[in-house]
């Protein structure tokens, strides 16, 4: 069974790997200038691994693979945009081995009327992981015609602090 912290969300914009000090790590890039439309369980679209040690991160099928068991912390950042004036939400889900890990839901809500916008959002959840553990994000609630992103980031490293007692 796996022990969680609490979810935290970084400070400032932290995107990717400025002062990564982990030994392990993997990363995953999408375009900032592409818009995705955000589709119910269709995993979040990365087009590039970024820099990767000990893990395989795997655009073509959007996840990052876990080598060597232990605690990691795993980060999705992406900028969310409503389109349209209709009112639209959009919720994202962190998976492991396609199961969604407990604190990793993060949303995004706009009223009818207000006008589109764009918001840039993280999440960073720590969890002790297995060897061959695969990492995915993807939107597991899309209510609205006008949902999509951009620039998406998913970042693996490992955690400061063990979880295993």
């Amino acid at each position: 069974m796996r022990k969680m912290i609490k979810a935290k969300k970084p400070k400032g914009s932290w995107k990717g790997f400025r002062h990564l000090q982990s030994k392990i790590y993997g990363s995953l890039n999408g375009t900032p200038a592409d818009l995705t439309q955000a589709l119910t369980g269709v995993n979040v679209d990365f087009v590039a691994a970024g820099p990767t040690y000990g893990m395989i991160a795997n655009p073509d099928d959007d996840t990052i693979t876990v080598k060597t068991p232990g605690a990691y912390d795993v980060t999705i950042s992406l900028t969310n945009e409503f389109i349209n004036t209709s009112r639209v939400f959009v919720q994202y889900s962190i998976f492991i081995n396609e199961v969604m890990a407990d604190a990793s839901l993060f949303s995004f809500f706009k009223e009818q009327g207000e006008e589109p916008t764009a918001s840039e959002e993280s999440k960073t959840i720590t969890l002790n992981l297995n060897a061959n553990d695969v990492i995915s994000v993807r939107p597991i609630v899309v209510g609205g015609p006008a949902a999509y992103y951009r620039d998406p980031t998913l970042v693996v490293k490992e955690a400061e602090v063990s979880l295993f007692s």
